[in-house]
């Protein structure tokens, strides 16, 4: 189908003439395509032999696929086994010995391990200086990548382009960044011996209470006799690693998991499945990966004892066969045949990504939509489909959840290592993604559909090779290219995803738009490249243009002929560490902009005269950043965003932090999310906006506030759930404090995060377990007066707080070494 819509492409841009002449063509394309065609048709019929090989038919009509209702955290985390190793991980993190100590957390495939430490990391990174996430799957081929991937983890710029520069010098900026901080590294999937010896290079002893923790299915790496030989002179670790052992559940827990997944939509559990369920559990061995995941595929069938000991019986048989997978992995193999066609293909997409690679929502959604995997519904926007397919998989234990948003939405999500080897060998087989670690692309199977390269290829020229190519993906500077082979547009015609973040790339093949027919995702964020050429214009299946800090200073006009864009991504990074108030430079905006009916995100334009006539035609708009505002354009650029009924999350930037911006006009009917960079103009809090039950979160920046400002926000903003204060002035005491006078008017009751960052005038912070009762997230950094524990003495009390970040408070602990302080950190701390 790709071939024939290409050639139509193609055809349509030929005169009268040529089209008369071209009909002979036209027949001889046609049966080309009728004999591929009957190909397919034998294939279809060869997989559908396989299909009832391993996995039987349904005899009685299966449910439809359920959104489902589990929450996305729905593990074995409830039971007494997972809590008292959780206590026993956060106390050897959180004790008072200031030697560099190591963890080792051991246990089988699939028993949970990742998952207990994720748990933990997401609640106590927070109390260390640095912190990082390391994959070793990720770092296959040298000391180098371990290296490397640990300074990308923790933001320290490094040339690992320079092929000659020896490991020590590498070793030494990254010692000289970690020697006056306490740091937390994790290893995920270490094998030793090889994997011990590679993290050698990441740690060292600095006397400050630093902490790793090694994830590992191999018992030998935490063993009394074999650990003290094997962890290396360089890392001066004192003493044998502390050891963690993880277990199969037991068997209540296991039936209790197992029916949370299964009868996720039925409120009475048939009697006649209880023996049934037992078994599946015992074949299951009590692992918690598979059961959620065999769980979740019995949630969409009839819940009779005929279809549940079919499902017993495959499980058997598969156990039994001699498929070259684990046990944990077959029985997700089995739960993988279950899943709808559109869920497989998302969960291969995944897997073309590194082991542990952190997946970012928002990102993958994109590019799902741009390969065509989301089946489009009535009244759904895309986005929203894809979103619920990705809580589909969490749900089937296939993708795992790291971190929320401040509105405790899904943030970001990794594939558990056990899936990710499973869903590699699947799309080996199916021929549909690979990934490109700095091998030879001359080695690797050329007729695969998705390509992610994590270090540049010697060869990289032979990517033109690669005739069915549909994604490419080369996602850092280590994989980057310098430049495109000029042959690539026209070779790789199918191609519809062309991410090249972070690449040092300076200009595109100026015939892209003319031969990449199919172009869905075009991704130049953090490249050097200044400017689009303008067969551009041609690329009218465009989706999704992401330019963000790259070195493009203006929107070119032809970008309204891309009818089909949806999400458009352009400013330029003028300050990297942000610190200044016009660190970032947004774009200007052309006419024809009007002409995007389809645009949903719009990030960062200009405002002007001719962008607020512009603005109100855009009807989808949900997302919007605007800089570059003056306090005399506000109100008629605020009336014609007040028109937007779509619009949901608007941040909005003054020129300049004198500048003051007016609130009067702005009021959209869905406005969940606003960010406000800039001075406001006197009475502010009063506007409507500021009363709106549609607003959610909040963001002030480097604005100008007085002493009844939270007063007002707190009567106003009852839905209010994320409230974000970051250099803001006027103000010297912070009060969350309950109305005595109305005890049953409680402030901000429904708010969960609180950040409050770099306010220097701020010398008292008061937070009352009344006024804040669901508070879970709090950030408090750099309040440089705020000196006395006194003001913060009420935090203990806050029984919901689960993450909590204040290091002015952990270093008044260290310092006074209070029994009370310790006591209160712990308190924080173990409400995860």
């Amino acid at each position: 189908m790709d071939e024939y819509i290409v050639w139509i492409i193609q055809r349509e841009g030929e005169g009268g003439c040529k089209r008369l002449l071209g009909m002979e063509s036209f027949a001889l394309v046609s049966r080309h395509m009728a004999a591929q065609l009957k190909e397919i048709e034998v294939e279809l019929e060869h997989l559908s032999k396989m299909k009832k090989r391993w996995v039987q038919v349904e005899k009685e009509t299966a449910l439809p696929i359920s959104l489902s209702t589990n929450s996305p955290r729905a593990t074995s985390g409830d039971s007494e086994q997972y809590g008292k190793r959780k206590e026993k991980l956060i106390e050897l993190l959180n004790s008072g010995d200031k030697a560099l100590s190591v963890i080792a957390v051991c246990g089988p495939c699939g028993s949970g391990k990742t998952h207990l430490v994720m748990d933990v990391y997401a609640s106590m990174r927070k109390y260390f200086d640095s912190a990082a996430w390391i994959s070793l799957a990720q770092c296959p081929n040298s000391d180098i990548a371990v290296l490397r991937k640990t300074m990308e983890e923790l933001q320290i710029e490094a040339d690992f382009r320079t092929e000659s520069k020896p490991v020590e010098s590498y070793v030494n900026l990254l010692m000289n960044d970690l020697k006056e901080k306490k740091f937390l590294f994790v290893f995920d999937d270490v094998r030793v011996p090889d994997a011990v010896r590679k993290a050698r290079h990441t740690s060292f002893d600095n006397k400050m209470g630093s902490r790793i923790i090694i994830i590992t299915r191999m018992p030998g790496v935490a063993s009394d006799k074999e650990a003290s030989g094997r962890w290396p002179a360089s890392m001066n670790i004192s003493g044998i690693p502390e050891f963690i052992e993880i277990t199969c559940l037991h068997r209540d827990d296991a039936l209790k998991l197992f029916y949370t997944k299964a009868l996720v939509n039925s409120s009475d559990f048939p009697e006649q499945l209880q023996k049934i369920s037992e078994k599946i559990v015992v074949l299951c061995d009590y692992l918690p990966q598979a059961i959620v995941s065999i769980g979740a595929s019995l949630s969409l069938k009839q819940k009779t004892e005929s279809v549940w000991s079919e499902m017993a019986q495959q499980i058997d048989d598969i156990k039994r066969s001699k498929v070259s997978l684990n046990d944990v992995q077959k029985v997700l193999y089995l739960s993988y045949k279950n899943l709808p066609m559109h869920l497989k293909n998302c969960l291969l997409y995944c897997s073309i990504f590194p082991a542990g690679f952190l997946l970012l929502p928002e990102r993958l959604v994109r590019l799902w939509a741009a390969e065509g995997f989301i089946e489009k519904q009535v009244s759904f926007q895309l986005e929203d489909i894809a979103e619920r397919y990705i809580k589909e998989l969490i749900n089937w234990g296939f993708l795992q959840v790291v971190e929320e948003d401040e509105l405790g939405r899904l943030a970001s999500f990794r594939m558990p290592i056990v899936v990710h080897e499973l869903a590699v060998s699947i799309s080996q087989k199916e021929e549909f993604g690979a990934a490109c670690h700095g091998i030879k692309l001359a080695e690797m199977d050329s007729n695969v559909r998705c390509l992610f390269m994590s270090e540049y290829p010697e060869d990289i020229g032979a990517v033109v090779d690669f005739p069915y190519l549909r994604t490419l993906i080369a996602d850092s500077a280590a994989a980057g290219f310098p430049s495109l082979p000029a042959s690539l547009p026209a070779k790789l015609k199918f191609l519809t995803v062309l991410e090249l973040q972070g690449s040092p790339l300076k200009e595109l093949p100026r015939n892209i738009g003319y031969q990449l027919f199919n172009l869905r995702y075009l991704g130049l964020r953090k490249t050097e490249v200044q400017q689009l050429p303008d067969s551009m214009c041609r690329l009218y299946s465009l989706q999704t243009l992401d330019l963000k800090w790259s070195k493009i200073e203006e929107l070119p006009s032809w970008i309204g002929d891309l009818t089909r864009l949806r999400h458009v991504f352009a400013d330029t990074l003028l300050d990297e560490r942000q610190k200044e108030f016009l660190y970032f430079n947004s774009l200007k905006a052309p006419k024809r902009l009007k002409y995007l009916k389809e645009l949903q995100t719009l990030e960062t334009v200009q405002a002007s005269s001719s962008f607020e006539k512009t603005v109100e035609k855009l009807t989808q708009l949900t997302s919007l950043c605007v800089g570059n505002m003056e306090g005399r354009s506000c109100r008629t650029l605020f009336a014609s965003l007040s028109k937007l009924s779509s619009l949901s999350s608007l941040l909005v930037s003054a020129s300049n932090e004198s500048e003051s911006l007016r609130f009067q006009a702005l009021n959209p009917g869905r406005l969940e999310k606003l960010v406000i960079r800039g001075k406001l103009a006197d009475e502010t809090f009063q506007r409507p906006i500021f009363k709106s039950e549609k607003l959610k979160s909040l963001e002030l920046s480097w604005c100008n506030l007085c002493d009844n400002s939270l007063t007002l926000l707190s009567e106003n903003l009852l839905n209010l759930e994320s409230l974000s204060l970051h250099r803001v002035s006027g103000i010297t005491k912070l009060a969350f404090e309950a109305d005595n006078s109305r005890p049953d008017n409680i402030r901000l009751a429904k708010l969960r995060t609180l950040v409050l960052r770099e306010i220097n005038e701020v010398n008292e912070l008061k937070i009352s377990a009344a006024s804040l009762p669901g508070l879970q997230v709090l950030h408090v950094e750099s309040l440089c007066k705020l000196s006395q524990l006194s003001s913060i003495r009420d935090l203990e009390r806050i029984q919901s707080v689960r993450n909590l970040y204040f290091p002015q408070l952990i270093a008044m602990q260290r310092g006074n070494n209070l029994a009370a302080g310790s006591s209160q950190q712990n308190a924080v701390i173990s409400q995860e």
